[in-house]
């Protein structure tokens, strides 16, 4: 249950690579290289049952260092596992765990959630364990703050068990706390075993990639997503996303009335961070000052996201 990261903020050498373990009690540690490690130091305030793939990483946006961890909810005779979280200035004395996420059902438990700022927010790599088949694969979350986290798409696994019994990753697949970001894909790393999760098995050590900005988006044969106005009518807009073999993607700007103000050209092809060409440029001036909403139309396409730059 020990979870490790490099601290790029820390000033004292000694401490540069943090740990958050569960020895007796959720606990802490610290390395100077990340393979020699100081004592075990207990942090009982936290009150977390923790036997889980416990994370911590630190919270831009709270100025704070945030652990993942887990606790019980007693239903009955039945204990439901429950995703907690808590804080800390220091990485030595931590909140009270609270609650943070539980399974839609008593049969799909939530079992731990490594989480990594992207984009500016909270993405967590939610491990999903079905009492009934006793398999474990792994969802997506977001959150804005760490304290209320949603699920894209209950039930559909953005790394699943694949091939039959015995294969690497048929029975569990447990993610690592974060992605690596390379140029022309995002690699994600975990843990899979080829049997069942109260069972015997064999670990392995696996890989699997998304494309650029690829762990969630808007699919559809023929439909729209409209934003909240967001656009200044200035700025170049960006967009990611992929177009099958006759499909088209095209982005709509709109004014405080639902008004259509400018259309994009078409994009006909599967495209990352592609600056979007306006039909009329000119149009957009009449807008100049206040907030457009941006539509984004689709047709057997996949948009993943968009920048304002």
């Amino acid at each position: 249950g020990c979870g490790i990261f490099k601290d790029l903020r820390e000033t004292n050498p000694l401490k540069k690579y943090k740990a958050i373990l569960k020895y007796k009690t959720l606990s802490v540690a610290f390395s100077e290289d990340g393979l020699n490690w100081g004592p075990a130091i207990p942090c009982p305030e936290a009150d977390s049952h923790g036997d889980t793939h416990n994370n911590a990483f630190w919270a831009p946006t709270l100025n704070r260092y945030v652990a993942i961890t887990r606790n019980w909810r007693k239903d009955g005779e039945k204990h439901i596992r429950q995703v907690a979280r808590t804080s800390s200035e220091d990485f030595e004395t931590w909140e009270k765990t609270e609650f943070a996420l539980e399974g839609l059902d008593t049969n799909q438990q939530l079992y731990a959630m490594p989480v990594f700022f992207h984009g500016g927010i909270y993405l967590g790599l939610l491990a999903v364990h079905d009492q009934t088949s006793d398999r474990v694969w792994t969802e997506l979350t977001w959150s804005a703050d760490t304290v209320n986290w949603e699920r894209v798409l209950p039930g559909t696994p953005l790394i699943g068990n694949d091939g039959g019994e015995g294969d690497y990753d048929w029975g569990c697949v447990y993610a690592a706390s974060g992605p690596i970001f390379l140029q022309n894909e995002v690699r994600l790393y975990y843990g899979g075993s080829d049997g069942l999760h109260t069972s015997w098995r064999n670990g392995y050590f696996c890989m699997t990639s998304l494309r650029p900005d690829g762990f969630a988006g808007y699919s559809s044969e023929q439909g729209s997503i409209t934003t909240v106005p967001i656009y200044d009518n200035e700025a170049d807009v960006h967009i990611t996303a992929d177009v099958r073999v006759g499909g088209e993607v095209s982005v709509q700007a709109l004014n405080e009335r639902g008004d259509l103000v400018a259309e994009s050209e078409l994009l006909s092809s599967s495209v990352t961070d592609k600056k979007v060409s306006w039909r009329d440029p000119d149009s957009l001036r009449h807008c100049k000052g206040l907030f457009s909403q941006l539509r984004f139309i689709c047709r057997d396409a996949t948009v993943y996201s968009f920048l304002l730059v």
